[in-house]
């Protein structure tokens, strides 16, 4: 475990790399392929793929320690699947790169043929695998968005006509996160926000209410 608390939610250099999809596997595939073929050219530096392929590895790869470390198993597991997902890409990829640039000699492969077919199944299956949980994940974040926009809505519709404004609004799984922001004092009632979201969800929703307070000075000459 951390000795330091690490809000993980909070930052979005971690954030941005728990929630992969197909868009990401497809950067990786062109990613992949890119390194490959850049490898198999002698008269390009080795450190220009070896710096691209750390990049697509390393950072997914901590965001999955930081966050196990402090207990957020699916945001690591998140991180894991892209650091999965940039893996089989980089090897897939970058082997195919290999064959058809002619680094690999076509011989060679003949040679290997039993060997190369199995670790060909391998990767296949370990890719349908890791395509799997980014279509998953995918339609998971898809469901969220559009939760979050009813949600908003309905917390534009409560804080109507009040002192108070919205600033930001969470949907994460059967929770809602909502942030306002005004005057001291007291803010609008929470259990009507609550049971405004359950009508609209049709179902028992967590609330979570912040207030950002402001306050206006000004200076008289």
């Amino acid at each position: 475990m951390s000795p330091v608390p690490l809000d993980v939610t909070a930052n979005s250099q971690i954030t941005s790399r728990t929630s992969p999809t197909v868009v990401d596997l497809m950067t990786a595939v062109l990613a992949g392929a890119a390194g490959g073929y850049i490898l198999s050219r002698h008269s390009i530096s080795d450190s220009l793929p070896g710096v691209a392929i750390a990049l697509a590895l390393v950072p997914p790869l901590t965001v999955t320690g930081l966050a196990w470390s402090q207990g957020e198993w699916l945001v690591g597991s998140g991180a894991l699947l892209l650091w999965l997902t940039n893996l089989i890409a980089i090897l897939g990829m970058g082997g195919l790169a290999f064959v058809l640039s002619g680094a690999v000699p076509l011989r060679r492969v003949n040679e290997s043929q039993r060997r190369l077919r199995t670790w060909i199944a391998a990767l296949v299956t370990l890719a349908c695998l890791v395509v799997g949980g980014l279509l998953l994940n995918g339609a998971q974040l898809a469901q969220n968005r559009y939760r979050t926009g009813e949600a908003r809505e309905v917390a534009q519709e409560w804080l109507a006509g009040g002192d108070h404004r919205l600033v930001a609004v969470d949907v994460d799984g059967e929770g809602l996160s909502v942030v306002i922001a005004g005057p001291a004092g007291t803010p609008p009632s929470a259990d009507r926000l609550q049971r405004l979201v359950a009508e609209q969800a049709g179902q028992d929703v967590d609330v979570e209410l912040r207030l950002m307070v402001e306050e206006q000075y000004s200076t008289q000459e």
